[in-house]
């Protein structure tokens, strides 16, 4: 589970970003009292999802 800073960091992304992507459900993540984490693994298949194979 990651910070949102930490988050935003491995996908390449604002932090403000990390937060509308969640917001927006395009991203999961898991509310603890008043913090907010972010599955690593839905991270990584968000980065997944966002890659394309190059067309050539």
């Amino acid at each position: 589970m990651l910070r949102a800073n930490e988050a935003a960091e491995l996908i390449g992304v604002s932090q403000a970003q990390v937060f509308n992507l969640a917001k927006r459900g395009e991203l999961s993540c898991v509310r603890i009292g008043r913090s907010v984490r972010f599955p690593r693994r839905a991270l990584q298949a968000w980065i997944e999802e966002k890659t394309q194979e190059p067309r050539f």
